[in-house]
């Protein structure tokens, strides 16, 4: 009977522990993006939420925070994104846009090389049923890191441009 306790405790003290490593709340990762100091890297399909946005901007602007986007090259320029928009600030922010064709993994967030969040609260999708996972772990961040610095290298850069059309600004990315 005292080992039944033990493995029911053992259970749940491991779900304890998965549980604390996934996120369940856009706030979570709105949070964690407050505390990034050096570095943000958002690997993503698009960026069309308003609250991740937001969180990115403030760091790379009121924090000085490196933030660097890697994102779809058909999303980036869509009216709904945030993407061009971001552009304008890279000649005087450390905010950078870069884009590929496609995105194959889930949506990804490396905050000062020491986190690494991926799922879908990372684009603001809270009715996606996958969970968004939270990572520390060493091989997790080095798989992560050499993965984008090679798929970095070889995007093309945003070239902010913008026009009118009629009465409304319209900003685009060219690459």
């Amino acid at each position: 009977m005292r080992a039944g306790w033990v493995l029911l405790l053992g259970l749940f003290s491991l779900g304890m522990a998965q549980e604390k490593n996934t996120l369940s709340h856009l706030e979570e990762v709105v949070g964690l993006i407050a505390q990034a100091q050096r570095q943000i890297v958002l690997v993503a399909p698009g960026l069309y939420n308003p609250a991740i946005a937001s969180a990115l901007h403030k760091a790379a602007v009121e924090r000085g925070v490196q933030v660097l986007l890697l994102l779809e090259i058909d999303s980036i320029n869509q009216p709904s994104s945030y993407a061009a928009a971001f552009g304008f600030l890279a000649p005087e922010k450390p905010l950078y846009v870069r884009a590929v064709r496609a995105v194959r993994l889930s949506p990804r967030l490396l905050l000062d090389s020491r986190v690494l969040v991926s799922g879908p609260l990372v684009v603001g999708d809270s009715l996606t049923p996958e969970p968004t996972r939270l990572s520390t772990r060493f091989t997790d961040l080095a798989v992560e890191i050499d993965r984008f610095n090679r798929i970095w290298q070889q995007a093309p850069s945003c070239r902010p441009t913008a026009y009118m059309l009629g009465e409304e600004l319209v900003l685009r990315c060219r690459f």
